[in-house]
């Protein structure tokens, strides 16, 4: 047998390859990674929980007799996920559930049992922890237009006049839109403007990650540097803070750790998907204490937003754009602002690669893929059709209320190809699930998710998105 863990993986996908459909190994166990083998036990992470929920309810006992099969002995399976990790630290150890693979071995002993690597094998979980903020982001390169303004002028009163304006501030809105610079510029500017205050910079995955950390270390004093950290700050700004809903433990510590800043009068600064009354699973002293100081969001660019960050990014990478295929991709590339940079790249690219200048033409030739004027023979009919027959689910229960945690998947997977495929917008699509544009934006922001974190999900995607464009070019 191989000796590492990225192997037994691989043994463990060919086998059940052979008992299950291609379309099941790709969309659920190719979610799975082998993160522990120790004696009789193995535990598989699954970075996204309605799929872990969904294998663990499905699954589970194929995957454990194709493991035994394997192994040569029986074997228990234990799946978890970010969102399980804390309901799991009694039982299991934070070496055995964070990302640790490329240090991770299996190594046969004696008594034929598999174990984790040496303490001096795995990689410095604190230092892999760090957060540190990017230094290009600054509010002087922050493009802003009706959209974001209010929001731009909001965080920079905040650094002007730390916990005397808004505190909290509080910032949401869909993914790509600038809350991640915003927080990064805040943080910057501030560290110039108060090199004498402690200024902390983190995400709420990180914040969950350290609290574990501090746990599963299983000592007062690591539970108490922890809470020395954080409860001893100037300026705490924390990215994602949705991501510690749903965990019980994480949120009473940031409950008292808000608590205690609050009282000090030190500036706390959250950005989030969604304003702090649409959180599902968060505690309501929480949203109440969130919604304490001022609330603001940023909304899609509009056109001339969109025109002004393809100049401002062009100019920044050093690529010549002419002012009308600069009109015409501002025109076309709506979804996000972090789409802006990789549209810019790819054209970038062929122009290199072509010797040709970027013009209008090489921008309608290249970028097919993003435009939205190209969408008209995909039609929202067709990409139900689509998944209806790929995955054999009835039409009525793809846009019902079906509560399965597969419909479920699937009806997220859906709305994420409309939304990518057409010119269809969240309301639009709404009215075809019989469901509001915030609920259509969840299910994207789910999608999305999981693809930024799972390779193998997002190349499901990748090809579902592929074979659609195919029928649609043949029809």
């Amino acid at each position: 047998m191989s000796n590492n863990y990225s192997q037994l993986k691989e043994e463990l996908i060919a086998s059940l390859s052979k008992e299950f459909v291609a379309m099941t190994v790709d969309l659920w166990f190719s979610a799975l990674t082998v993160y522990s083998c120790q004696n009789d036990r193995v535990v598989l992470y699954c970075d996204s929980d309605y799929k872990r929920s969904y294998i663990e309810e499905k699954y589970k006992k194929d995957i454990e007799r194709h493991l035994s099969a394997i192994l040569g002995k029986t074997v228990k399976v234990s799946i978890v996920s970010a969102d399980t990790i804390e309901e799991s630290a009694e039982n299991i150890s934070i070496e055995d559930i964070l990302p640790n693979n490329s240090q991770s071995t299996i190594e046969e002993s004696n008594s034929d049992s598999i174990s984790r690597p040496m303490e001096s094998e795995t990689i410095d979980e604190e230092q892999r922890l760090k957060n540190i903020p990017h230094e290009g982001y600054t509010f002087s390169n922050f493009i802003v237009g009706s959209s974001n303004e209010f929001a731009y002028k909001a965080c920079m009163a905040v650094i002007d006049r730390p916990a005397v304006l808004y505190n909290p501030l509080f910032i949401h809105g869909a993914s790509g839109l600038g809350k991640t610079h915003l927080l990064h510029a805040m943080y910057n500017e501030a560290k110039t403007k108060y090199p004498s205050l402690n200024i902390v910079y983190t995400s709420g995955e990180e914040f969950t990650n350290q609290l574990i950390l501090a746990i599963n270390k299983n000592k007062a004093e690591k539970m108490e540097e922890f809470r020395k950290k954080y409860r001893n700050i100037d300026i705490l700004l924390i990215d994602d803070i949705h991501f510690i809903s749903n965990k019980r433990t994480t949120q009473e510590e940031f409950f008292h750790t808000f608590n205690r800043l609050f009282e000090m009068k030190k500036q706390i600064i959250l950005t989030s998907d969604r304003a702090p009354s649409e959180i599902e699973f968060l505690q309501e002293r929480l949203k109440t204490r969130f919604e304490w100081g001022l609330i603001t969001d940023i909304q899609p660019p509009n056109l001339e937003l969109r025109a002004a960050i393809f100049r401002n990014k062009a100019e920044s990478m050093n690529v010549e754009i002419p002012q009308n295929a600069l009109v015409f991709l501002a025109e076309n590339v709506r979804d996000n602002v972090r789409q802006i940079e990789g549209v810019i790249k790819t054209l970038r690219a062929h122009s290199l690669i072509s010797g040709k200048r970027i013009d209008l033409d090489l921008v309608k030739n290249v970028l097919g893929d993003y435009l939205s004027k190209e969408r008209e023979n995909i039609t929202p009919e067709m990409i139900i059709d689509f998944f209806c027959q790929r995955y054999t689910v009835k039409k009525e229960d793809l846009l019902g209320q079906s509560r399965s945690s597969q419909i479920k998947t699937i009806r997220h997977l859906c709305i994420y190809v409309m939304k990518t495929l057409t010119n269809e917008n969240y309301k639009s699509i709404g009215k075809i699930f019989n469901k509001d544009r915030t609920s259509m934006m969840y299910s994207h922001g789910q999608i999305e998710k999981t693809m930024n974190t799972d390779r193998e999900f997002s190349r499901t995607v990748d090809k579902i998105i592929a074979e659609i464009r195919e029928l649609a070019e043949k029809s």
